[in-house]
């Protein structure tokens, strides 16, 4: 299991999810939504007062990680405990058809949850709707506070129609990025 490996780490400080789109927490919806039995049964961590058998990490473990790849970007559309990553430099989630809707509760929950974040990468897939829309760039204004570098990794997305080279997309992004955060973008179309 798991949580028997991980044991054996009790100061881990880099993680690399073994399970591609790893859940922060398992919900009910999202058990709902997991297809395989992997996604079903395995998150990171429990919720405060639960045991659960498929996680990775205790609490205390958590709070030593400086990185972490591998989590799913909707695990931070709902509320996070406050601080819960209190050393968390670099975060890299992952999530296929993120909307720019959900992506300022995301940044909202990943600021709450990672005070002193300084890289996040977000690897989005397939959102066609949302992304192509000018208007809603202005989301990138609430990335976390303490936020150095955003990385976009971006596959089959449908972008502005006015971002017809690369340098234009960036340009939107880092338009409304706060002062002194810096954007790189990788993407496939």
């Amino acid at each position: 299991r798991s949580r028997e490996f991980f044991q054996n780490f009790p100061n881990v400080r880099l993680l690399d999810a073994p399970i591609q789109f790893l859940h922060l927490f398992m919900r009910a919806e999202d058990e709902a939504d997991a297809g395989s039995f992997q996604q079903r049964t395995h998150s990171l961590l429990a919720y405060d007062g639960e045991e659960y058998d498929y996680k990775f990490l205790e609490r205390e473990q958590a709070t030593r990680l400086v990185e972490l790849a591998g989590l799913r970007a909707n695990s931070f559309r709902n509320p996070v405990p406050l601080g819960l990553f209190p050393h968390m430099a670099s975060l890299e989630l992952s999530e296929s058809s993120l909307t720019m809707q959900d992506l300022a509760t995301v940044f909202a929950n990943v600021s709450r949850a990672c005070p002193v974040l300084e890289l996040l990468t977000l690897i989005v897939d397939g959102e066609r709707d949302t992304w192509r829309l000018r208007e809603n760039y202005s989301v990138f204004a609430h990335v976390p506070p303490r936020l150095n570098t955003l990385c976009l990794m971006l596959d089959t997305m449908e972008l502005p129609s006015s971002c017809q080279i690369a340098s234009q997309f960036v340009a939107l992004v880092q338009g409304h990025l706060p002062t002194g955060v810096y954007v790189h973008v990788s993407s496939t179309l």
